[in-house]
């Protein structure tokens, strides 16, 4: 049984996205660290002064661009921290993975773990002396990853691979979100 264990072990290692999987828990364990602060707490307060409609409209006169951005950030920024650590975390893994989807065709657990290097050279602790991680993270990191998943289905499309139905859904959610910025 401990050779069957060790055998899983060692194939989960080498897995070709394992280096995403360590990424999303550093970033996930960085969340254990963080709170709301500056312009999380102002977002938060948002919704109980004006019903959401109002609140479309006022960003449509102010931002034009950003309407759904701002509603998501406000939607979690509302309720606890939890929630967006696990949603942040699942963006952080699939920023890399999308990365690697889209532009790396071969030696792809080698290249992973350099993708991952190279976004852990990012300074993300900065995210948390600027507006608040919550805004900036659904702000820039969440456009940039949806961006890619929209990005998706053209080299499918290029390499005459399928698209399912629920995967069109899908890359229509990340294109509009991602225009959205």
């Amino acid at each position: 049984i401990l050779n069957g264990v060790n055998e899983q072990l060692k194939k989960a290692i080498r897995w070709e996205y394992f280096p995403f999987l360590v990424f999303a828990l550093l970033m996930g364990i960085l969340h254990l660290f963080m709170y709301s602060f500056r312009d999380d707490l102002v977002y938060a307060e948002i919704l109980s002064k004006q019903p959401i409609i109002t609140l479309l409209f006022d960003e449509y006169y102010h931002w034009t661009s950003r309407i759904l951005i701002e509603v998501v950030s406000i939607i979690f920024t509302k309720y606890d921290f939890i929630y967006f650590s696990i949603v942040d975390t699942i963006i952080y893994f699939l920023l890399p993975y999308m990365i690697s989807k889209l532009f790396i065709p071969e030696k792809k657990y080698e290249c992973n773990w350099v993708i991952v290097f190279l976004l852990l050279c990012v300074p993300i602790i900065t995210m948390l002396s600027t507006a608040g991680w919550i805004i900036t993270s659904i702000n820039y990191l969440w456009p940039l990853t949806f961006g890619l998943i929209a990005m998706y289905p053209i080299k499918k499309i290029y390499f005459n691979e399928q698209i399912r139905w629920y995967e069109n859904i899908l890359y229509i959610i990340a294109t509009l979100f991602a225009a959205n910025m």
